[in-house]
């Protein structure tokens, strides 16, 4: 028997006490639920304040980057990173990719190897984290150590990714060909030379043919002026994403300022080429610039000028993949002083493969060819004298179209080809393409390229139909 049922006034009483105390209730949550808002409001107020700050450091160290204030750039990026590293693990690996290109352009590849190994572990323990995206971070640490010349462990990297990211790629993209370019380079320093020539050659096919794209492309989108004289004017742009040409400059303007704006404008409007680019791949890291030449010759006195009048020359950073800096003078010293370094350490095993008696082997002239095209690079002409004249002295290279006999004719014709001296270096090349025995040089790299310089040589020389069906020849 319940004394409440008994007792009215008391069940009042105890009603007012529940009312009290469920109004006490209400009041608390209310404040709970206030403070739960109050905190949820300052926590994002707090984000997007930080946020706002990393976007300004970042903007700020590309702002310093741009002006080669490195040092300064980098201490940018550290604090940003320093804001994300625990809010926000994507956008701090995103940092650390900022810096990864900020080390490359400063030229500063300790760093950069560093910073790369530090995104593929911080990308690799995020819960969610993309396998394909984890396979680029992986590539682009291959990369750094390729810069550093650590080429062992560049080559563990490099060997299982760019197959693994490969499929992602559309045909005929110079994005995949500067990926087999790195692997082939991996394998080169690591004595893995006939792995180095399939790629060197699948890069260069994908490449000639981008850039036979590019060259109808713009070729078709402009209208030459009249002219009575020569002229050539040579224009740079980078290639985005979506394959829409961008930061048009002319690098070597000609004598006739229309002339150059028309050729300026003939790239303008050549509008997109496109390509398959997979998204993973973070292509903002070295975009691809491409440097064009417009060479107008007049042959036996003033014509008018028509686009088959206008042959064209061009190359993609030497066949690679390159920021703009890798063509600034400063960055040009550097690569000659590299190549300097690395010719005079192969001097004394060259000479000594020429010195020997025994007959010169396909490897051998192989990285007889090589070496050779590295002095070229840096215009060393004396030195490949000095070993034509070695070769002159041996029995193998006197055997008339010998391949040991047609790679030793080949260094005059590509020193002039080198030094501008078109007609006598097409000539010469021509006898030894021509040659019964050419198709007997054991390496396709060797043939190819010198294919490829035949036909660049023709080009210059308005022999169009010729030059293409050599570039044929090359992709077949």
């Amino acid at each position: 028997m319940s004394l409440v049922s008994k007792r009215p006034g008391l069940n009042r009483s105890l009603k007012s006490v529940g009312l009290v105390s469920l109004k006490s209730k209400v009041k608390n949550d209310r404040l709970a639920i206030l403070t739960v808002m109050i905190a949820f409001l300052g926590l994002s107020w707090t984000t997007a304040e930080a946020s706002e700050t990393w976007q300004s450091l970042t903007d700020q160290s590309a702002k310093l980057s741009a002006a080669k204030q490195y040092d300064r750039a980098e201490s940018y990026l550290n604090r940003a990173n320093e804001i994300v590293e625990k809010s926000d693990p994507n956008k701090s690996v995103e940092t650390l990719l900022l810096l990864a290109i900020l080390f490359e352009k400063a030229e500063w590849h300790d760093k950069e190897v560093n910073v790369c190994r530090k995104i593929v572990d911080k990308y690799a323990g995020l819960s969610g984290a993309s396998p394909n995206q984890l396979l680029y971070y992986k590539y682009i640490l291959g990369d750094a150590l390729l810069r550093q010349k650590n080429y062992k462990e560049a080559l563990t990297w490099l060997e299982p990714t760019v197959p693994a990211m490969r499929p992602h790629f559309g045909q005929n993209n110079p994005y995949l060909a500067s990926t087999l370019t790195n692997l082939a380079k991996a394998y080169e320093n690591n004595n893995q030379l006939s792995k180095a020539h399939i790629l060197e050659k699948e890069a260069d096919g994908i490449f000639q043919t981008f850039m036979d794209n590019v060259n109808r492309k713009i070729k078709s989108a402009w209208d030459p002026p009249k002219s009575d004289s020569s002229k050539t004017a040579v224009a740079m742009f980078s290639l985005n994403a979506e394959g829409k040409f961008e930061n048009i400059k002319l690098t070597k303007p000609s004598s006739s300022p229309a002339l150059d704006e028309i050729c300026l404008n003939a790239v303008r409007n050549t509008g997109k080429i496109p390509i398959t680019t997979p998204s993973f791949f973070k292509i903002d890291i070295e975009p691809i610039w491409i440097e064009f030449s417009f060479d107008y010759r007049i042959h036996n006195g003033p014509s008018i000028a028509s686009r088959a009048t206008w042959p064209t020359t061009e190359k993609i950073s030497n066949g690679k993949v390159a920021t703009y800096e890798s063509q600034s003078n400063h960055s040009f010293e550097n690569r000659k002083k590299e190549l300097e370094q690395e010719t005079s350490k192969d001097t004394d095993r060259v000479k000594a493969l020429l010195e020997q008696k025994e007959q010169l082997s396909d490897q051998n002239l192989l990285s007889l060819f090589i070496y050779t095209e590295k002095l070229r690079e840096i215009n060393q002409f004396g030195k490949t004298n000095e070993l034509t004249r070695m070769m002159q002295k041996r029995n193998d290279c006197q055997i008339a179209d010998s391949p040991p006999n047609l790679i030793m004719r080949s260094i005059e014709p590509l020193d002039l080809a080198r030094q501008g001296n078109v007609i006598d270096a097409e000539n010469k090349l021509k006898s030894i393409i021509q040659s019964s025995q050419f198709e007997k040089i054991e390496s396709s790299h060797i043939r190819n390229h010198l294919l490829k310089k035949y036909g660049d040589l023709l080009y210059k020389q308005n022999k169009v139909e010729q030059a293409n069906a050599l570039y044929a020849k090359i992709r077949n």
